[in-house]
């Protein structure tokens, strides 16, 4: 997992991703927005919510799932398909 910097908003109280910022394989800052939030699951135990989403990155519409440790107030990313 990859963590980056995301712009959120509070939505009924709850935080949701809007927009993300990575640095990209050849080093360019790429900053990708969240077209669809599919759905969101939070383990309290672990202090982790896992979004999974829909976006377009480099013209190609992506599912990744990004998780917010609320421990560590950090966003980080797993694209998981092509």
């Amino acid at each position: 997992m990859k963590e980056i910097e995301m712009i959120t908003y509070m939505s009924e109280g709850k935080v949701r991703p809007y927009r993300f910022r990575l640095v990209a394989e050849d080093q360019s800052l790429l900053v990708v927005n969240i077209d669809r939030i599919l759905f969101a699951e939070e383990n309290k135990r672990e202090g982790i919510i896992k979004y999974r989403c829909e976006c377009i990155i480099n013209e190609n519409k992506r599912i990744i799932d990004i998780y917010f440790n609320k421990f560590q107030t950090k966003w980080y990313l797993n694209v998981k398909l092509a």
